[in-house]
């Protein structure tokens, strides 16, 4: 109570639960106080509970701009339930602010193709592109209802979906927006029709492989004159395979063949200059031994010739003059075989280990390299050819080295060891050949077993399955060939042809099947057909759901009519749908403010979680609380399923908080129940004690039923102690469900005994009572006749007397206890009686 007894405002009160629920009372009509507490509370419960009840645009949209995402995410949600239908018919200048709070997709659509004004439909659909990544079901509706053509001039090229794009170009009301669907479907098959990158990628990696293999064949190449041209023409050939995928950026494999095709030049080039320095070289030695052999010494001059024939052997090879240059000099010495030439065959036939430059080392390097990798390949030819190459670099670019050399015999033992394992394999696959034969033959027998079997009617898809399972056995044994292989395909497939000859007269009866189905497909169509007239668009819409319904149980149809009468069925389908979008969108409104209202229950379901707990746990109040708060819930679920659909879009997220808040309280409610549950079983086991008690008394009863005394006991004090016993059962509370009958059966039970026991003692009272009944009436009787005499006052000795004779005659049956009232009545009578 404030001063002078004026009381402060709740919204004022400095408790923010005290506001909550101040807010909560408030009437829906207090728009303006609402707002201010929705914008300006300290409490953000207070805030959310305030803006859930707003409901004016104006003010939605200040709140919509809230800092706290809570409050402002109402007013959002809200605002673009009712601001579909007010964009419509404002300007732009006052539509403007309404536009910021709407973000769902189906209310800007149908903001941009039913506004009133140009401005505002433009506005929504720039809104509606803003939003990022948009449906291409809504950029078709756009393109499809936009009669201006300006919408899907922009959206057409923003939809992926061949579908969507198909329908703009059958639906849309602009001819322009026909055909540049029809132009994207084009680009989007061209597209389609494009091989990947990854292709392209393996296709430009094989052109340009041919490229190094050329060069490296060339490489090897003694056409001095002309192979270096041929380079030029493989780095131009290189750059135009480049250039025919532009797409595709140049890669490590296009580095190693530029590379490749540098070094093939590279190494090109220093053999063919090597080849020139050595004939230029040779020239010169053949030149100088002419001379010398001109300047042959005197016959006879032993030192002389000795001379000269060291100077002729310190010349070096002449090539190709060679052999003449030796037949001269063995007709100056007059020998028949010139002492050098013998020498210099036989030193050319010996062994001798060359030292190799970087080049050449390298050269060998890779050779030996891939060669050991070869010889483990199982690519048997190509490996096989490889090798060939690899011998041909051998002995162009490694020819120095004799036959016998380490290197050579490393790399002859690599190629040895290949074909020795390629002997194996083949000796290993003319096994595995014996073995698939083997197998075949005994298929063949199988399925001619097979064949030969009469299958009844109703296992023909059994046998269907079994001859499948054969064949399948067939293709698994693998390729064989041979002339026996030829022969026992053809027994194989001749059983199997046979065996299927069943089967195929099952497939023509189903056929006729098929054939019988047409009629129920035709009569499908004519109704979808029907449908496109019907008014009523919600009897139209369930009306075309039937039929899409009953067509998937129509069955299977002729593979020759199946594609014409599924696109008669759903062309008409189509346009029936087509002339169903004002529902559609009707309900699409309806879904929205249905959110609208899901939203509010969701918010107040929060509140009403978040809500300060009632009393101690475990408590009476704890309970009333939770009990209380399980009947909100219950209703809250009722209104939700009462309420409907929501956008499907917003379906998942509204539910997920929905089920996770309605989670959250049923957690909460188990572990009140089980506490509940412990006390349960505290009860059971005290009730289980009295049952004990109660069994103990019943024992006692009964022998003193048969004359035994129990203590100074008698039947009132056992009367008193099963009524005490009974009275603490009750008192106890509830025990686990699954147990009540059986302790309620025991415990009434021992009662029931003694009860029975003390049925003697019951009888024996009742007659007492009985008697004290008749007792009671004669005093009646005496009153009554008191009272009709002339002076009943000058009796009240008498009456005296009889009220003590009434204490004394004790109690009467229980039924008859109206009859103390009527006692006590004469009695005052007769006291209050005055004399005349």
């Amino acid at each position: 109570m404030g001063f002078l007894g004026l009381r402060r405002s709740p919204l004022k009160h400095a408790d923010p639960r005290r506001r909550e629920q101040a807010v909560r009372d408030l009437p829906v009509a207090e728009q303006g106080t609402l707002a201010e507490m929705a914008l300006g509370d300290s409490d953000a419960g207070v805030r959310v509970a305030a803006a859930a009840k707003v409901r004016e645009a104006d003010l939605l949209a200040l709140i919509a701009r809230h800092k706290d995402e809570a409050v402002a995410k109402i007013g959002r949600n809200r605002l673009a339930n009712i601001a579909t239908e007010t964009i419509k018919t404002r300007s732009l200048k006052d539509a403007k602010i309404l536009l910021e709070a709407v973000s769902e997709q189906s209310a800007l659509v149908n903001i941009a193709l039913g506004a009133d004004k140009d401005d505002v439909r433009q506005a929504a659909f720039e809104r509606f592109l803003a939003l990022g990544e948009v449906g291409d079901k809504f950029l078709g509706t756009l393109a499809i209802q936009d009669p201006s053509g300006a919408f899907g001039a922009v959206t057409v090229g923003r939809i992926g979906k061949r579908q969507v794009l198909k329908d703009i170009a059958k639906n849309a009301k602009a001819d322009s927006v026909k055909t540049l669907a029809t132009e994207r479907i084009a680009e989007l098959d061209a597209v389609a029709k494009k091989p990947s990158p990854e292709k392209q990628r393996r296709a430009r990696a094989k052109d340009l492989a041919g490229l190094a293999e050329r060069a490296q064949v060339l490489a090897v190449s003694e056409r001095w004159d002309e192979v270096e041209a041929e380079f030029d023409q493989l780095q131009a050939q290189y750059q135009e395979i480049l250039a025919e995928y532009p797409e595709i950026d140049p890669d490590d494999s296009c580095e190693d063949i530029s590379a490749a095709l540098t070094r093939g030049r590279s190494n090109f080039v220093s053999r063919r200059d090597e080849a020139l320095a050595r004939a230029r070289q040779q020239g010169e030695n053949a030149g100088a031994k002419r001379a010398l052999l001109d300047a042959f010494p005197v016959e006879g001059d032993d030192d002389a010739i000795a001379e000269w024939s060291e100077r002729y052997a310190a010349i070096g090879e002449a090539g190709d003059d060679e052999p003449a240059l030796l037949r001269r000099r063995a007709e100056a010495m007059k020998e028949p075989v010139p002492e050098g030439a013998a020498v210099y065959e036989r030193e050319a036939r010996e062994p001798v280990v060359v030292e190799l430059d970087e080049a050449d080392q390298a050269v060998l390097d890779e050779v030996m390299t891939e060669a050991e990798q070869l010889r483990e390949s199982t690519e048997w030819r190509d490996a096989d050819q490889r090798f060939k190459e690899l011998d041909k670099v051998w002995r162009v670019k490694l020819g120095m080295l004799a036959s016998n050399d380490p290197r050579r015999v490393a790399f002859l033992d690599c190629y040895t060891g290949f074909k020795d394992r390629r002997r194996s394999d083949r000796e290993s696959r003319k096994e595995q050949q014996a073995d698939r034969i083997e197998q075949m033959r005994a298929l063949a027998v199988e399925a001619e077993q097979f064949a030969s079997l009469e299958p009844a009617a109703d296992a023909l898809d059994g046998h269907l399955t079994k001859l499948k399972a054969l064949q399948a056995k067939w293709k698994d044994v693998g390729k064989a060939s041979g002339g026996e292989v030829g022969r026992l395909r053809t027994a194989f497939r001749s059983a199997c042809d046979k065996a299927y000859e069943p089967i195929k007269a099952m497939h023509e009866a189903r056929d006729w099947e098929r054939f019988n189905n047409v009629p129920k497909a035709e009569d499908l169509i004519e109704r979808a057909t029907a449908l496109q007239s019907e008014e009523d668009l919600a009897a139209a819409h369930a009306g075309i759901k039937d039929v899409q319904a009953a067509w998937k149980g129509i069955g299977q149809l002729p593979r020759e009519r199946k594609d014409e009468l599924w696109q008669q069925f759903r062309t008409a389908c189509d346009v029936v749908y087509e002339r169903l979008q004002p529902l559609f969108a009707q309900r699409d409104e309806e879904r929205s403010a249905n959110f609208a209202k899901k939203e509010e229950l969701v918010s107040e379901l929060q509140a009403l979680l978040d809500a300060p707990t009632i009393g101690m746990p475990g408590s009476q109040a704890d309970k009333d609380a939770m009990q209380g708060k399980a009947d909100k819930i219950k209703a809250m679920q009722d209104r939700w399923k009462e309420i409907g659909p929501v956008p499907r879009e917003q379906d998942k997220d509204l539910w997920q908080r929905y089920k996770g808040l309605l989670d959250r309280f049923y957690a909460s409610r188990r572990e009140h129940y089980k506490v509940l549950d412990q006390e349960r079983v505290e009860n059971l086991n005290e009730k289980l004690a009295l049952i004990v008690s109660v069994d103990e008394l019943a024992e006692d009863v009964g022998r003193f039923a048969e004359g035994q005394a129990i203590g100074k006991k008698s039947e009132p004090d056992f009367l008193r102690e099963v009524k005490d016993i009974q009275r603490r059962w009750r008192e106890i509370g509830h025990v686990p469900r699954d147990r009540f009958d059986e302790v309620r059966d025991r415990f009434k039970a021992s009662c029931d005994k003694i009860y029975q026991a003390l049925e003697p003692w019951f009888e024996k009272q009742d007659a007492e009572r009985q008697n004290n009944l008749e007792r009671k009436e004669a005093l009646i009787k005496e009153l009554e006749e008191l009272l009709e005499e002339e002076h009943p006052e000058w009796f009240k000795d008498d009456v005296k007397r009889i009220q003590n004779d009434w204490r004394e005659a004790g109690q009467v049956p229980r039924k008859d206890m109206d009859i103390n009232e009527k006692f006590q009545d004469l009695c005052d009578k007769i006291f209050n009686k005055q004399p005349d």
